[in-house]
C-alpha cells in the first residue's frame, strides 16, 4: 500500500484529494497547521510547511503539496519551494506540487501565455507560480511533478470520473470551456500517484 501525505489537507483541494485517496485504500496522513479543521479521522502531522523536516517526509512514497495562500501573499510560495527543495533533495520521496495553468500557453503555437492575454487579479500569482515551476524544473535530485488544474477550477462542479491530460498548453472541454471540477482534479492527481506518468515533468488536466 502506498503511503502518501497531503500538505494543506484541510483546504479545498486537499480535502478532496484526501477523500479520493482514502476511497482507493491508500494510507493517507495530513500535514496541517490546525488539525481541528480536519473532517476525516486520519493520522496527521501538526506543523507549518516551513517547519517541516526531512524526517517528516521520508516515511511516505508521495507528498502532495496542496498548500495555498490568500491572494496578495503569493510570494510566500518562493520560500516554500526553496524549503521543500532542501528537504526532498535525494530523499526518494515524490513531491507533487499543485500549481496553476495561468502561466501555460494559450494554444499549440506556444507564443503567448494565459496571464499575458488578460488583465486579471490572478496575473501576479500566475507569474509567481511560473517562477516556482521553473525552480522545480531545475531540481535534478528531487522526484517532482507539477500538476495544474484547467484554467477554470470549479469548486462545486460535478464528479464525472473523466478528464484529459496535456503538458504546457490550456486544455478545453467538448464545449470549448477550459475547466475541471475539484472532484475530477482529485481523481487525476490520485491516478498519477498510483500510476506515475509525469516524473520530473509538468502536466495539466481538464474536463472532457
Amino acid at each position: 500500500m502506498k503511503k502518501i501525505a497531503v500538505i494543506g489537507a484541510t483546504g479545498k483541494s486537499g480535502k478532496l484529494i484526501v477523500a479520493e485517496a482514502l476511497s482507493r485504500n491508500l494510507d493517507v496522513t495530513a500535514i496541517v497547521r490546525n488539525p481541528d479543521r480536519l473532517t476525516t479521522d486520519i493520522p496527521y502531522i501538526e506543523k507549518d510547511i516551513l517547519d517541516m523536516s526531512r524526517d517528516d517526509i521520508v516515511p511516505f512514497n508521495t507528498v502532495v503539496n496542496a498548500y495555498g495562500v490568500p491572494l496578495g501573499r503569493e510570494q510566500e510560495h518562493r520560500s516554500v519551494v526553496n524549503h521543500l527543495a532542501k528537504i526532498f533533495s535525494g530523499s526518494g520521496t515524490r513531491l507533487i506540487w499543485i500549481g496553476s495553468a495561468g502561466h501555460f500557453y494559450t494554444n499549440n503555437s506556444r507564443t503567448q501565455k494565459v496571464f499575458q492575454t488578460v488583465d486579471s487579479k490572478w496575473n501576479k500569482p500566475s507569474q509567481i507560480l511560473e517562477e516556482i515551476h521553473l525552480s522545480l524544473s531545475k531540481l535534478n535530485d528531487v522526484n517532482w511533478t507539477y500538476i495544474a488544474p484547467a484554467r477554470d477550477y470549479i469548486l462545486n462542479g460535478k464528479r464525472t470520473g473523466f478528464y484529459q491530460s496535456g503538458t504546457d498548453t490550456i486544455l478545453y472541454d467538448k464545449n470549448g470551456e477550459p475547466q475541471i471540477s475539484y472532484a475530477d482534479f482529485a481523481i487525476a492527481l490520485v491516478d498519477e500517484i498510483e500510476n506515475p506518468q509525469y516524473i520530473q515533468q509538468t502536466f495539466t488536466v481538464a474536463a472532457l
